[in-house]
């Protein structure tokens, strides 16, 4: 095989072929995975954690995750250990870490307040509590 690319003249083109591909194939794989990052989503039914804060008053409670300002409705999770049974009334945020699977952005939640739903959820950690201000 080689002898034929060396009579065609084409040896001197089969490294740089092979370079540019194994480069587009790098930069193709580099771009999927900042895709996935950057969404903050998790394959179809694997559960992920997010840290953020936990929201709460008589009304409603949400998450919003470190760095995100889309709000989060939790269902499942036993959330008790992260509300402030002082604060329960006046509204109080807590710190928390929580696994579960994020749904696909839509209207979730009482008034559609929520854009993602985390669901199969379960707190991994409670944090600070603080009242609202």
């Amino acid at each position: 095989m080689l002898l034929g690319l060396k009579a065609s003249g084409l040896l001197g083109e089969y490294p740089r072929i092979m370079l540019q591909r194994s480069v587009r194939e790098k930069v193709t794989a580099a771009m999927a995975l900042v895709g996935l990052v950057s969404c903050g989503e998790a394959p179809p039914d694997r559960p992920i954690a997010y840290r953020g804060e936990y929201h709460y008053n008589t009304q409603s409670a949400y998450l919003v995750q470190a760095g995100v300002e889309a709000k989060i409705c939790v269902q499942g999770a036993d959330m008790a250990p992260a509300i402030q049974p002082e604060f329960a009334s006046s509204g109080g945020i807590s710190e928390v870490v929580v696994r579960g699977i994020l749904s696909k952005p839509g209207s979730y939640g009482h008034s559609g307040a929520c854009t993602y739903l985390l669901t199969n959820s379960e707190l991994l950690g409670v944090g600070e509590r603080r009242e609202r201000e």
